[in-house]
């Protein structure tokens, strides 16, 4: 991921600084349910034109990044019920 950020990079100044949030959220993180609700913590999930990962004004806290992580995962689950597709243990929070 690293070394995709450097060497490629993003002309849009919004992707370039998701993609050193993610980038730093990796490496602090890993890929489990911590890096989950870091994540959760600095971006919304929002329906804009398209659905999409948008930067909050304000880190949420760890109490309310949690809740929110919780009804994340609750639409992932209705969304793979309602298209009838099994959804990995990593997905849903296992």
């Amino acid at each position: 991921m690293e070394i995709y950020a450097s060497k490629i990079g993003f002309v849009s100044r919004r992707k370039q600084e998701k993609l050193a949030d993610l980038t730093e959220v990796l490496e602090k993180f890993g890929n489990g349910m911590l890096a989950a609700l870091e994540w959760i913590r600095r971006y919304q999930y929002k329906k804009v034109g398209r659905e999409r990962w948008i930067k909050r004004r304000q880190i949420l806290e760890y109490e309310v990044a949690k809740q929110e992580l919780k009804k994340h995962l609750q639409y992932l689950r209705n969304k793979a019920i309602e298209r009838k597709e099994p959804l990995s243990n990593a997905q849903l929070g296992i």
